[in-house]
């Protein structure tokens, strides 16, 4: 409604490309493009699932499913419960030394209820290390961050959760333009102040990039990021 008020041009159902941007001869051009999931960097990843696959019922459930959540968010809790509550025997491992690292105790106590109530098995304190075929399932390493202790279990299909990967590749077929280069002063930033930063004299537009298009965070952090980048324009 306030973009409607405040007459911003709106434009749906189209993927923008440097042309594109440049062809608007913009004084400010900020990147929020966010980003696709990130599988982890353990060996085998690309044999995993995303809970995004999950939640788009991409993916194929199967009786025995592990959840590997290195977020700390909604995202891994949220598909732990749908596919036990889907009849699934679910484990869901975290790296951190509790689930949902990263929620609120109204949050986390809603999902944990949840959790238990559909008898979802809790590893705390286990980092995926390992994924490889083993005939028509996966075999995963799980390994203890403290004691490097590692157990390799057999399960249908494993999905994991390690945040975004940024989609930044706009950002940089636009940066060479850009009078700073696509830098931000963290000092400016954080102060609220205006950005000064200048790099390029040939550049012809000021280019930033908020969000997950820049690193992986959360909603709150990504608006955070546009109003200290865009209230002092």
């Amino acid at each position: 409604g306030q973009l409607e008020n405040l007459g911003v041009t709106v434009q749906l159902n189209r993927l923008a490309q440097a042309t594109d941007v440049e062809a608007l001869d913009p004084d400010v051009v900020i990147i929020a493009t966010g980003g696709p999931p990130n599988r982890g960097d353990f060996v085998g990843n690309t044999l995993a699932n995303t809970t995004w696959d999950v939640f788009s019922k991409q993916a194929p459930w199967g009786d025995v499913v592990l959840v590997f959540d290195e977020h700390g968010g909604h995202g891994a809790l949220s598909c732990a419960e749908l596919l036990a509550k889907g009849g699934a025997k679910v484990t869901l491992a975290t790296p951190d030394r509790v689930a949902g690292s990263e929620l609120g105790d109204t949050n986390i106590g809603a999902h944990m209820s949840e959790l238990y109530g559909y008898g979802v098995k809790m590893r705390q304190d286990t980092r995926l290390t390992h994924l490889e075929r083993d005939g028509n399932g996966l075999l995963a390493e799980l390994t203890n961050i403290y004691t490097d202790n590692a157990e390799s279990l057999r399960f249908d299909h494993v999905v994991s959760d390690c945040g975004t990967l940024a989609n930044d590749e706009l950002y940089f077929d636009l940066k060479p333009f850009s009078k700073n280069l696509g830098e931000m002063d963290m000092r400016e930033l954080a102060g609220g102040l205006p950005q000064t930063l200048e790099r390029n004299t040939d550049g012809r537009f000021q280019l930033y990039r908020i969000g997950d298009a820049w690193a992986s965070r959360n909603i709150h952090a990504a608006m955070l990021d546009a109003m200290r980048v865009c209230a002092s324009l």
